[in-house]
């Protein structure tokens, strides 16, 4: 906030000897320094170069640096001025004051006095450019993450309404549509960010391993009790907690789960003693959970406790709008990993892309660009996105929803552990899961690895 490089000072002096040496010495802080010899000439410096402040000796001819800085608050109002004179007389100071001159500078002037009155004045200066620095970059962060489609901007206005808050968030949406890299942009948003963001897939368990994983294991088994597993709640207190696929959990894991958000403690496995646990839940679903309520199958009470928001992400078809700019993205952080320049999408190739109907959403279409760049560099060929999408199974948009989940996510898994040649670690990658839950996904769908 105090980087005096980033500002224009105009210094107006009649002594030219003093005005050299003054200048020369703010010129080692100050990004632009002008000079004019009395009032008359500053104001027409000020006219045709825009000063972000001016500091004015008193005594000069032609116009004295009272009546610039009448000059200059009916002409330039809110333009600061700095005051340096040798005079001491209230009428001086008192006039200054009626003018509201930013500050007064004695003479014979002290380069460090005069430099941190000047800092002081620039402070609310640079503070409004920094605000209206972050404002832009926040709007250009914002359409490159959300894409500028109407759908996603509701979306990025919910979340930014809610991302600071201690609300639960829903966030629900087709397979691949985006929505753990979402829960990941609220939980850097929020103030927990510097707590661990936990997730859970609660999908990729079976009961017995996901209550370990959550509430730990008992002592025994060679574990002694000081070395007690108190599962992933310990670390996440305070933080926040990804809850993916809760639609899976069984009725025991509801019910205990809906305890520890509601009493904010939990009792680690094989433990006698509650500890804290405040967590804000994200939960993340493919599944319509208000149908699981009725069903039967998920608490309404636990609904009511994660769904604070309830955010629905568009499928990418229904979006094309954002293919574009989140094409670019994504091929620029592939070639990022594979450590090559960043290549061209033509618009024939870009064409391909909108036309197709995307059922596995973003993560397909991160990895068809993944793919293409194995095959080309330079340029995004318009043959390399035919061969790519007629080899990905086509789903026209009508047809989505009798998908089944399991038989998508199992081709997903496959065709990343291809691409990959077989890497496991750079196939995770690619789906944007972590290794473990990756083999997990191989040895549930027996895919060979």
């Amino acid at each position: 906030m105090s980087d005096l490089k980033q500002i224009t000072v105009l210094y107006v002096e009649d002594e030219p000897l003093l005005q050299k040496y003054v200048a020369l010495s703010l010129s080692l802080h100050v990004g632009t320094v002008l000079t004019a010899p009395d009032g008359f000439e500053a104001l027409e410096m000020v006219r045709r170069r825009r000063p972000d402040l001016v500091v004015t000796d008193i005594h000069m001819p032609r116009m004295d640096g009272l009546e610039l800085a009448a000059a200059l608050g009916e002409e330039f109002p809110g333009l600061p001025v700095v005051i340096c004179t040798a005079f001491t007389e209230t009428a001086y100071l008192l006039r200054a004051i009626d003018l509201g001159v930013a500050a007064y500078v004695p003479k014979p002037i002290d380069n460090a006095q005069l430099l941190a009155a000047i800092r002081r004045t620039a402070h609310p200066i640079l503070q409004q450019r920094e605000l209206e620095r972050l404002k832009k970059e926040s709007a250009n962060s914002r359409s490159v993450i959300f894409g500028s489609s109407p759908a996603m901007q509701q979306v990025a206005e919910q979340l930014l309404r809610t991302a600071d808050s201690d609300f639960s968030i829903l966030l629900q949406g087709e397979p691949g549509c985006g929505k753990s890299t979402l829960a990941a942009l609220i939980h850097g948003m929020s103030r927990r960010s510097k707590r661990p963001l936990v997730s859970v897939d609660a999908q990729a368990r079976d009961p017995e391993q996901l209550a370990a994983e959550l509430f730990g294991l008992p002592p025994g088994r060679g574990r002694p009790s000081a070395n007690r597993d108190a599962g992933l709640l310990a670390p996440a207190n305070g933080a926040t907690l990804l809850l993916e696929a809760p639609e899976t959990l069984p009725p025991s894991l509801q019910a205990r789960l809906l305890r520890v958000i509601e009493e904010r403690r939990y009792t680690p496995a094989g433990s006698i003693d509650s500890i804290p646990c405040d967590l804000r839940i994200l939960a993340a679903t493919s599944a319509d959970l208000t149908a699981e309520v009725r069903a039967g199958r998920f608490r309404a009470d636990l609904l009511l406790q994660i769904s604070d928001t309830v955010v629905s992400i568009p499928p990418l078809r229904s979006r094309v709008e954002d293919i574009g700019q989140l094409a670019a993205k994504l091929l620029s952080e592939a070639a990022r990993d594979l450590e090559i320049a960043s290549p061209e999408l033509p618009p024939e190739s870009l064409a391909l892309l909108c036309a197709h109907p995307w059922p596995g959403n973003c993560r397909q279409l991160r990895q068809v660009l993944r793919r293409s760049l194995l095959v080309n560099t330079g340029k995004i060929a318009p043959s390399t996105v035919k061969q790519l999408l007629g080899a990905a199974p086509v789903f026209a948009p009508s047809s989505a929803p009798k998908l089944n989940l399991a038989e998508l996510e199992r081709w997903a898994v496959g065709e990343a552990l291809a691409a990959c040649g077989g890497k496991k670690m750079e196939a995770a990658r690619m789906l944007g899961i972590s290794y473990n839950t990756f083999k997990d996904k191989l040895s549930r769908y027996a895919i060979a690895n």
